[in-house]
């Protein structure tokens, strides 16, 4: 009996941050379309990008780190545990950053953190909203999620980490299938140009959250990072202002006409989904879960259609089935080491 209730406790902890992250990228998928919507009617993507980030950061702002002490983690929330074992839950808030606030070191820590993913995270939709200006929705997609090539790359050369060799030919397969989603038949553009440099620096957010992941509670870490990338995007809509002449007032009825599509990508495709990515990827390797995130082009492609009345050749159906394969290739060997997990706990306590 014990080994049959161990082994479920495992599989279905781990199938959860698999679900999440799944989930994740189908929303992602998503957005792509919305912003080309949105930058079709001429509203400037640094305004866009601050109302995203900004209605997003206030969400989170009960989890700012060091600034509300009692705010429970939202999986306390869901579950019903708020002010369960008060003692306990702030020894483990101060030593992880969980909880409802937990002391002042792991505040700056989680800011210290948030600040550097909040970076890589604004430099990513910067270039993303470039790029989606200069090229289609579609295409921007594929080229965005060259990180899943890049993920374990980086990976191997900045750190030294051992890639197995599953996931390089995952990696690989993920590449194959973005070169024929992106072969149209148009020539390369500068909006490539930009893709592919929001495709790098989306990568290093990938292999960054997955250091602080799991020494942050995720939802402070989500606040602080959406902090930090709201500020940056404030600078970037003042620039904009400045320097390239964007009426304000246009701006703001701009984000007024367009208040239900900057609502869902500032709600779904930004806070909800920031907050399960940083769950999900505490306990699934970056260079892994980048293989999951290279669905994204693929639902993309298919919301592009419904949206945008963009479509795909036969190059492009073959590539978006061969990302497809890889995706659950990867996800099928990281269920057969859960499996393993499950054996070896099993032999434990016979």
């Amino acid at each position: 009996m014990t080994d049959r209730v161990e082994g479920a406790g495992i599989e279905a902890s781990s199938l959860l941050p698999l679900a999440l992250l799944n989930t994740v990228t189908l929303l992602w998928g998503t957005q792509h379309a919305v912003i080309k919507l949105i930058l079709q009617e001429d509203l400037s993507p640094g305004v866009t990008n601050f109302a995203r980030f900004g209605i997003a950061a206030l969400i989170f702002s009960p989890w700012t780190p060091g600034v509300l002490r009692d705010t429970p983690s939202i999986p306390d929330l869901l579950t019903g545990q708020v002010g369960v074992g008060d003692k306990e839950g702030g020894e483990l808030g101060a030593a992880d950053g969980g909880g409802g606030g937990g002391g002042a070191a792991a505040a700056a820590e989680t800011w210290r953190a948030g600040a550097e993913l909040g970076v890589w995270m604004f430099l990513g939709f910067a270039f993303q909203s470039i790029g989606l200006g200069l090229t289609t929705a579609s295409r921007s997609a594929f080229l965005l999620y060259l990180n899943v090539k890049l993920v374990p790359f980086f990976a191997f050369v900045l750190e030294g980490r051992r890639i197995s060799t599953p996931t390089w030919i995952s990696a690989f397969l993920a590449f194959v299938g973005t070169v024929l989603l992106s072969s149209d038949g148009t020539p390369p553009n500068l909006g490539d140009f930009w893709s592919v440099l929001a495709a790098a620096t989306s990568a290093m957010f990938i292999l960054r959250l997955e250091k602080y992941s799991g020494s942050c509670d995720p939802s402070q870490l989500n606040s602080a990072n959406l902090w930090i990338t709201a500020g940056l995007c404030g600078a970037w809509a003042a620039w904009e202002v400045t320097v390239r002449g964007v009426d304000v007032s246009m701006a703001l009825e701009g984000i007024q006409a367009q208040a239900p599509l900057i609502g869902y990508l500032a709600v779904v495709t930004t806070a909800l989904t920031n907050w399960m990515q940083a769950v999900g990827q505490r306990s699934v390797p970056a260079e892994r879960a980048a293989i999951i995130y290279a669905m994204d082009p693929v639902y993309a492609a298919g919301f592009a259609y419904l949206l945008l009345g963009e479509t795909l050749g036969p190059a492009g159906l073959v590539g978006a089935g061969i990302i497809t394969g890889a995706a659950l290739w990867s996800q099928g060997k990281q269920m057969e080491e859960v499996d393993g997990d499950e054996d070896r706990v099993g032999d434990k306590d016979v």
